[in-house]
């Protein structure tokens, strides 16, 4: 797999979502934060973005068609190449369990990107946006 050679991009984000609204409200907001967003529609688009990027984290729906969030996970947690990504899931779901039982955050939704963007801040360091970064801001 590509993967391996790609580095890793701390600063850019995958959203996978099927539905292209959350997709562009999730990434207008990132982009705000400062960060890159690439996206995708589905977990087997995703896999396809992995070969050719390494994302610093990504942002995955856990209901979807194709290939769901979960099964994705799965997919990620078993390639070595890819499986310390950092993952926020997302879901519609009311089981309030389910952050359990994937072994990480979860956001809810309809997505409260007030609390998305807090989440951030607390799960990834690499959150500080570039403008207090000092000199390695990009200008």
């Amino acid at each position: 797999m590509k993967a391996a050679a790609v580095s890793p991009r701390s600063r850019l984000v995958l959203i996978v979502d099927d539905d292209r609204d959350v997709r562009d409200a999730m990434a207008e907001l990132l982009q705000d934060e400062g960060y890159e967003c690439l996206q995708a529609k589905n977990g087997l688009e995703a896999l396809a973005v992995l070969k050719v990027e390494r994302p610093g984290l990504l942002l995955v729906d856990l209901i979807m068609p194709i290939m769901n969030g979960v099964d994705l996970l799965v997919r990620l947690r078993q390639d070595p190449c890819l499986r310390d990504i950092p993952v926020i899931a997302m879901t519609a779901a009311n089981d309030r369990m389910v952050g359990v039982k994937l072994d990480g955050p979860v956001l809810h939704k309809p997505i409260d990107l007030t609390l998305l963007s807090q989440m951030l801040a607390q799960y990834y360091p690499f959150s500080q946006h570039p403008a207090e970064a000092g000199s390695e801001a990009p200008r």
